[in-house]
């Protein structure tokens, strides 16, 4: 049987290639960078992609939280290292001590629309003091018929519109990215803790 995060990594490195337009990993890497962020917590990280664009980052930990046991298996045997760890877990078992690192930065890339309100309202209520990133698509008034056939075939069942990200990420700035990263594609960034201008410059 088909390992659907298998596939869909297979395809998204296809959507990269033919309709990519400004990678958002290496975008999110230069904005780390520049932040100075000592702990990396990314959740729902998958197989560890983000760490093929922190070479250059001089951070103190990278973990990754994720509940598909297939892409961690893949992920410990590409990266390793004392500052990096990968962990069998979903977004609702997270608790308040994984996320209390000092200088830390809390990715949520592709998350936030595969999870259903009251999950996202719980892990967003451990979100005080830490510096925050969603990434999600969402739908609006004259939506791309692309884009609207694309999110219609994704597999995240809360694909929302702005009004519905904006009522559970309570507290969060968000940005508007159509046909940025992808052409034909419309895709929202909420942010917590991080200065307007600084996603503006670099995301």
């Amino acid at each position: 049987m088909i390992n659907y995060s298998l596939f869909y990594r297979l395809i998204q490195n296809l959507i990269f290639g033919l309709l990519g337009k400004k990678n958002f990993f290496s975008s999110i890497s230069i904005l780390i960078k520049e932040l100075h962020i000592d702990h990396i917590i990314d959740i729902g990280g998958g197989d560890g992609v983000l760490l093929n664009y922190l070479k250059d980052c001089d951070f103190k930990s990278y973990t990754c939280f994720e509940p598909d046991e297939t892409l961690i298996a893949i992920a410990k045997k590409k990266f390793n290292g004392e500052k990096i760890k990968f962990i069998n877990k979903s977004v609702d078992y997270i608790t308040l001590d994984d996320l209390s690192k000092e200088n830390s930065i809390v990715l949520m890339l592709g998350v936030v629309h595969h999870i259903d309100n009251e999950m996202v309202k719980k892990i967003v209520s451990k979100l005080n003091k830490n510096k925050v990133i969603t990434y999600d698509p969402f739908f609006h008034k004259d939506i791309n018929p692309i884009s609207f056939l694309l999110k219609k075939m994704d597999k995240g069942k809360y694909i929302r519109n702005l009004k519905s990200y904006s009522e559970i990420l309570k507290g969060f700035n968000f940005t508007e990215r159509i046909n940025v990263y992808f052409r034909f594609y419309s895709s929202v960034i909420y942010f917590k803790n991080i200065d307007k201008e600084i996603i503006e410059k670099y995301l």
